[in-house]
């Protein structure tokens, strides 16, 4: 009966000396730790001779602030997390030690990825006389950006800023002037974490110059030019035409304006009655062609004519 006692007494003591002798101390780890953007993935060793022991906590924690727990220590994943920002992840053991529970603590500090920057750039411009219409490209595989405003300047001045920033055209304007488009965007990177970044980006546009037609006719009607007439941006009606290698529009000028003699080299011929009538789109023109005003698409007549 010694003998039992004294050989049990003998096993405890041996068990008491491996635990004293720190060779039953568990060991906990948190290895391959791989965060992304936006979740961490992970693994927990454990090392424990006792086979007494059993993880309580699996935590996270932002700065110092505990933000989520896992229920599941079979699936040792957290998502939904800030992009660009520092963690910790939190792991609480506990084994047996004679009567007592005894905590290990182990911890690992990872940082989520950045998300990519945002690119902006103005795409299919296409300008006429009095109208800019484009689009935009756009790549913002995070969508972490927003179009702030959109803005047609000409010089420092500022023509439209488009309300409808969907509706991506300016309308009415001046050919003669020289436009270039602002945009405005911001983005973020980390979630709303730290303060937007301001991004512009700006486009030169040329306008188009418009164009109206022209037709001169002789007095049998016999058509001596049909064709199209470009308004430069510094325009003026009659010495266009008059430096125009067809038209050759001539004339004399006096008080009552300019009073057109010859066109495409045929001179009016005063002995039979012979002017120049002017129509516009067709109709008589109740001005002379010093005050008249040429829009886009017009078409001005020349008709040679007699008095009858």
């Amino acid at each position: 009966m010694k003998k039992k006692i004294l050989f049990v007494s003998f096993l405890f003591l041996f068990v008491f000396v491996l635990v004293g002798c720190g060779k039953s101390v568990p060991v906990v780890k948190i290895t391959d730790v791989v965060p992304t953007k936006t979740s961490v993935s992970f693994d927990v060793s454990v090392e424990d001779e006792t086979g007494f022991g059993e993880i309580k906590a699996i935590e996270l924690y932002l700065d110092s602030q505990k933000i989520k727990e896992l229920e599941d220590f079979n699936n040792l994943l957290f998502t939904d997390l800030l992009s660009n920002s520092q963690y910790t992840i939190k792991v609480s053991y506990e084994y047996s030690l004679e009567k007592n529970n005894e905590p290990i603590i182990a911890q690992q500090e990872f940082k989520t990825y950045a998300k990519s920057s945002p690119t902006y750039k103005f795409a299919d411009i296409h300008a006429t006389d009095d109208t800019i219409s484009f689009s935009l490209d756009i790549v913002d595989d995070d969508l972490v950006s927003s179009v702030e405003k959109i803005e047609l300047y000409s010089g420092t001045e500022l023509i439209l800023n488009l309300e409808n920033l969907n509706d991506k055209k300016f309308s009415d304007l001046d050919y003669k002037k020289d436009y270039y488009i602002k945009l405005t965007y911001t983005y973020n990177l980390n979630d709303g974490v730290e303060e937007k970044e301001k991004e512009i980006i700006s486009q030169n546009i040329i306008m188009q110059n418009p164009t109206f037609n022209v037709e001169v006719e002789d007095v049998d009607g016999s058509l001596l030019f049909k064709g199209e007439i470009v308004k430069e941006k510094e325009f003026d009606l009659i010495t266009a035409l008059s430096l125009h290698s067809k038209i050759k529009l001539d004339g004399s000028t006096s008080e009552y304006g300019y009073f057109v003699t010859s066109v495409c080299g045929v001179e009016a011929n005063g002995d039979l009655f012979q002017f120049w009538s002017l129509e516009v789109n067709g109709v008589e023109s109740m001005v002379g062609i010093s005050d008249l005003v040429v829009n886009k698409g017009d078409t001005i007549s020349f008709i040679l004519t007699t008095w009858q």
